[in-house]
């Protein structure tokens, strides 16, 4: 498990936050090009800001990102972590 500065984005809000994920280990990572790209599942939201509205957000950490909910002040992630498409 890492800790990873992330930004939240929804409920026409911006902040950051500090996620908590699951690296996937060497061996299951994809070769792209002859190189490694890193990759994480499992993930928890830690340390946003506690006057962002309940509802749902965008995390992004890394080149990666998942969908998050906040529902009572506890954070939900809802899906896997999928790697964001750099351009």
């Amino acid at each position: 498990m890492v800790l990873l500065r992330a930004s939240l984005e929804g409920m026409n809000r911006l902040a950051e936050c500090d996620v908590l994920v699951r690296k996937i280990s060497p061996n299951q990572m994809n070769v792209v090009s002859g190189t490694h790209v890193q990759l994480f599942s499992e993930c928890s939201v830690i340390s946003a800001p506690v006057t962002l509205p309940d509802g749902v957000y965008t995390v992004s950490f890394d080149a990666h990102s998942v969908t998050a909910t906040k529902q009572g002040g506890i954070w939900f992630v809802d899906g896997k972590v999928s790697r964001t498409e750099t351009k």
